[in-house]
């Protein structure tokens, strides 16, 4: 047999096998620092909150507040104009990446939506069962 024969089959069976995976997204996650004068740490706590981030420690040195978190790095994408407005331009912040983590089901269906939508795909996701044929 020949690749025309082969490819289609191997094509379904490898379709078939990504969507009975379960596949998830994971999405890149940043740590967080921020150095806030006190009055600010409700303000910068919050925004990072907002923005689907997570509160590790907070730790008071002097008149300065480090906030420590994680933060997804698609949510920090023109957050610097907010915590300078949320803070009156006090806040000194700082990411670097951290780690990776599964992406909460609402954002990756809007992800899913937004790839299928870009490459012309129906907006439905197929069943496993049209790319398995069962003997």
């Amino acid at each position: 047999r020949g690749p025309a024969q082969i490819m289609p089959a191997i094509r379904r069976a490898i379709l078939g096998s990504f969507l009975t995976a379960e596949p998830v997204i994971l999405e890149p996650i940043y740590k967080i620092g921020v150095s806030v004068p006190a009055q600010w740490v409700g303000e910068s706590s919050s925004l990072i909150t907002r923005k689907r981030g997570r509160i590790l420690s907070s730790e008071q040195r002097g008149a300065l507040t480090t906030i420590t978190g994680y933060i997804p790095v698609a949510e920090t994408f023109g957050i610097a104009p907010e915590m300078r407005s949320a803070t009156s331009g006090h806040a000194f912040w700082q990411c670097s990446f951290d780690h990776w983590e599964k992406a909460p089901e609402n954002v990756a269906a809007e992800i899913i939506q937004q790839v299928r939508e870009r490459r012309g795909l129906p907006p439905d996701i197929p069943s496993s069962k049209k790319f398995i044929d069962e003997i």
